[in-house]
């Protein structure tokens, strides 16, 4: 992105070459050399400007409505908690909200990387992960969509009992 910005710079700065003063001439006037049609020039430049504008519009436009999907929320039973989950690497947070400022907390609990076969910093991961609530209220499973890998999770108010409890396998 950062070249992309900087080639759009870098063309915008360009000057039109081959020009030259002509001792036989005023001081005022300026020899062109060669003979070039400035709307040509001027047309070609600006169709050049466009189409870069253009490709990176739509690749800045495709980036944010990614990221608009890497973090979810998802409501559990209790009304005070959340869990928020990273869907590109499969973190998960409980977030509670309280009236009281002191019970207001974001704890992450699953922090270990649950897969090491991509590139994390692909955009292609973003949605990779979902989280599945189930009749135990605590329990919720997480699933690699990709990978089609499921672990078991669980939150609680007692830290000590929040975390991954296990990958459940065929």
């Amino acid at each position: 992105m950062k070249n992309i910005l900087l080639f759009i710079l870098l063309l915008s700065s360009i000057k039109v070459a081959g020009q030259e003063n002509n001792p036989t001439e005023s001081t005022d006037s300026i020899n062109m050399g060669h003979s070039y049609s400035i709307t040509a020039m001027t047309s070609e430049k600006e169709r050049l400007e466009d189409a870069i504008y253009m490709a990176t519009t739509a690749a800045i436009d495709a980036n944010e409505s990614k990221m608009a999907e890497r973090y979810k929320l998802y409501p559990t039973e209790n009304m005070w908690t959340f869990l928020k989950l990273d869907t590109k690497t499969g973190r998960v947070w409980q977030v509670q909200y309280a009236i009281n400022s002191n019970s207001r907390i974001q704890s992450q609990f699953v922090s270990v990387r649950l897969s090491w076969d991509e590139d994390w910093g692909a955009l292609s991961n973003i949605g990779r992960f979902e989280l599945y609530p189930t009749q135990n209220m605590y329990t919720f499973l997480l699933m690699d969509k990709k990978l089609g890998t499921i672990w078991q999770i669980q939150w609680s108010t007692d830290p000590d009992n929040r975390g991954v409890v296990a990958e459940i396998k065929e």
